[in-house]
């Protein structure tokens, strides 16, 4: 799926693994890849992150991605993108190709909060039927587990999590021995990939071999259900099937298997799903939960959840255009609804012109995050609210020039919990509770970093009292400990350019409890006319689940807006002896210029950067943070430098791995290289890192001088 990810300037960004393909058409071309690895080194994605207070949840919410047949061509400019990790437990990546295994930015986007994330093996109707015995079947008729261990490595060798086996053909021999080889992929996906493992089995064949959806769970699929982890119905189901998967779990299954292994599919397009889809799927939600005491366990899976990007007919209203804006107020209103029932109900009749998708009187609408709410995060937090897509990118408030649209779900950041749609906000001195409007902006300059911000929207007030705005839940922990503490850093404007910040708000986990040491500075003013601030908090003795926010007095913001740019929450250690400012806490992120290296790609016109990112602590700082560089952002500037230090910029990007791949093949480009170099200038690269709050760190950059005409690397 091409990814046009932040960058800028002349050069050309490069795939910095062009050796390692993004799908395989068949079998013999994953086996021939896995075969030829031998050595070859490829840069997983970050780890699964655990969801400790949440990982008990009774139902799980499936998500299933499928549009524009998997990005052929990204004709939608940014792209559809996935910001609801935070509420979803298995996010699949869809692909039509035989094996499709999950890109990185994506494996990255769920693992950062906690969400597994499936490729997809797929045998179709005219595609397949040369190779489908070969899958389990060897030459000799015995059983064949060899792309089975080569789906499992896929898994180890990109850090996903598993599959989802789709096989829509007819099976009429042998189909005995699929389900044996579905039980051998299932077992060693889990001795190999541990607790996170998932192998999830489509409704698509029969023992019989029979390609024939039951829409539930039978006798009929039973057996490949008992193989695999997790069931994914078809959609042609209705109450009596519902009722039908209870029955078989309760009189065959006798309680080895919870019912949340079970997810009923909902095609967002319709295409006959139970209750037509769209924004009528929460229908088929609450019938499914109804029917009987178990279902209220039973998993839901959602297919093509980019119809709210991609169908025409939501925007074929009186002036209705199909822009991101547009498509976030649907894609908010389907998640998680509106402040008020009012509110709510108008949006559904303005913005759900999908005619095969009314609703009828006595229905009554849902957004998901009713049946699925979002999961607390565990420690540590950091986001800049980004959607992983924008028509301009932003570092500490100012523009990156001559930005393009870029998509990058790598840069999909958490969003608060309990701010969406409204933060129910507590009185000072009272038990009151007001709503207070929060929504993700996309304003140039109120953006900290990327392309968004939180902005909060003052409620009516009363003069001099405050009021605690609840944000994020975090899991901190079931122990005391005393070498620990939490900080909690805020960024955030009120859209102007004072200095005044300590009086405005203040970091609380209620409208009562304090922090034990506050810092409010004030950040250089950039080119704008937003001055950022940073309030930096330490915690001491929190455990369990926290309601992070802040306290404000509203009245102090003159009617204006509040903005957050960043939040980061971390557990660090504690100095007993010599407390410090709590902006001393942070670790600092650098690149290693001892191993920064540069060399030549496939021809003369294309070069690769690699370097090693390090971690140190302020002076005084406690040697300890929970965070790591997997978390960080590096910054690649690539420019022509004069010997009096005039700079004419090349490239600008970003990427989350420590290599870089870039092109300099244009006609144009090497005039101005050949122009450069004649006059004795040179071309020099820097590469900083920015911390996922956004964040820049104050180490030098790396730097490298070249001459890519000449292909050297200069002293």
């Amino acid at each position: 799926m091409p990814s046009t990810a932040p960058s800028a300037g002349r050069l050309v960004v490069e795939d910095p693994f062009p050796d390692h393909p993004a799908y395989f058409v068949n079998l013999s071309s994953l086996e021939s890849y896995m075969s030829s690895l031998g050595k070859t080194r490829f840069h997983p994605a970050i780890p699964l992150r655990p969801r400790t207070a949440s990982s008990d949840a009774r139902t799980k919410l499936v998500v299933c991605h499928d549009m524009a047949g998997n990005y052929p061509k990204d004709e939608h400019d940014p792209m559809w993108t996935m910001a609801w990790w935070g509420m979803t437990d298995v996010f699949i990546y869809f692909s039509h190709y035989r094996v499709g295994p999950p890109p990185r930015a994506w494996i990255n986007a769920g693992h950062r909060q906690g969400c597994k994330v499936l490729g997809v093996l797929v045998f179709e109707p005219g595609n397949g039927e040369d190779e489908q015995y070969q899958l389990f079947r060897d030459a000799h008729g015995k059983p064949e587990t060899k792309y089975a261990k080569c789906l499992v490595d896929l898994c180890e060798q990109r850090g996903f999590d598993g599959w989802l086996i789709n096989l829509e053909l007819r099976y009429y021999k042998h189909v005995k021995q699929l389900g044996e080889w579905l039980a051998y992929l299932t077992k060693e996906a889990r001795d190999r990939l541990g607790s996170r493992s998932c192998i999830m089995w489509y409704d698509s064949i029969t023992i019989w071999g029979w390609r024939s959806h039951q829409n539930t769970l039978t006798s009929q699929n039973a057996p490949f259900f008992l193989a695999s982890d997790m069931l994914h119905t078809n959609y042609w189901y209705d109450l009596k099937k519902i009722k039908a998967a209870e029955l078989y779990l309760e009189n065959h299954v006798h309680g080895s298997r919870p019912a949340t292994d079970v997810a009923f599919g909902i095609d967002m397009w319709g295409r006959g799903t139970y209750k037509d889809g769209g924004y009528k799927s929460c229908l088929a939600i609450d019938d499914i939960r109804r029917v009987t005491p178990q279902g209220r366990d039973f998993s839901t899976s959602l297919f093509g959840l980019a119809y709210l990007w991609e169908n025409g007919e939501l925007y074929s209203g009186d002036g209705q255009v199909r822009t991101r804006e547009s498509w976030w107020e649907r894609e908010t209103l389907f998640w998680i609804g509106r402040a008020t029932e009012e509110e709510q109900a108008r949006d559904l009749q303005i913005l759900n012109t999908d005619k095969s998708k009314r609703f009828e009187p006595g229905d009554r609408y849902h957004p998901l995050s009713h049946y699925f709410p979002f999961k607390p995060q565990d420690l540590p937090l950091s986001t800049t609210f980004s959607l992983g897509a924008g028509t301009f990118f932003n570092i500490h408030g100012q523009p990156a020039p001559e930005m393009s649209s870029w998509s990058d779900h790598g840069l999909v950041s958490p969003l608060p919990d309990l701010a969406l749609p409204c933060s129910l906000a507590i009185i000072q001195g009272t038990n009151l509770e007001i709503p207070v409007k929060c929504e993700v902006i996309d304003r140039p300059e109120l953006v900290w970093f990327g392309g968004h911000s939180l902005q909060i929207n003052p409620p009516p007030f009363e003069r001099g009292t405050k009021y605690f705005v609840p944000l994020f839940s975090v899991y901190c922990g079931l122990h005391r400990d005393a070498d620990t503490c939490i900080v909690a850093e805020l960024t955030w404007t009120q859209g102007d350019t004072s200095t005044s910040g300590k009086d405005i708000l203040e970091w609380s986990t209620s409208i009562s409890y304090k922090p034990e040491n506050t810092e409010c500075i004030a950040l250089p003013l950039g080119a704008g006319e937003s001055r950022w601030k940073r309030t930096a908090s330490v915690f001491y003795n929190l455990v369990g689940l926290v309601r992070f926010g802040i306290t404000v007095a509203f009245d102090q913001l003159f009617g204006q807006s509040l903005t957050i740019g960043a939040v980061s929450i971390r557990r660090v250690s504690r100095d007993l002896v010599n407390p410090i400012p709590p902006r001393y806490y942070a670790p600092r992120f650098y690149c290693e210029h001892a191993r920064f290296t540069f060399s030549y790609r496939r021809d003369e016109f294309e070069g690769l950067l690699t370097w090693k990112t390090r971690i140190e602590y302020a002076d005084s700082s406690p040697p300890m943070s929970t965070l790591d560089d997997e978390t960080v952002l590096r910054e690649v500037t690539i420019s022509v430098v004069g010997s009096g230090g005039d700079s004419t910029q090349l490239c600008w990007a970003t990427t989350q791995g420590d290599r870089f791949t870039f092109s300099w093949r244009m006609p144009e480009v090497q005039e101005l290289l050949r122009a450069a170099e004649q006059s004795g200038k040179h071309v020099e690269v820097r590469v900083g890192v920015i911390d996922a709050a956004g964040q820049r760190m104050d180490m030098p950059p790396c730097t490298l001088k070249l001459s890519l005409l000449t292909q050297q690397v200069l002293p």
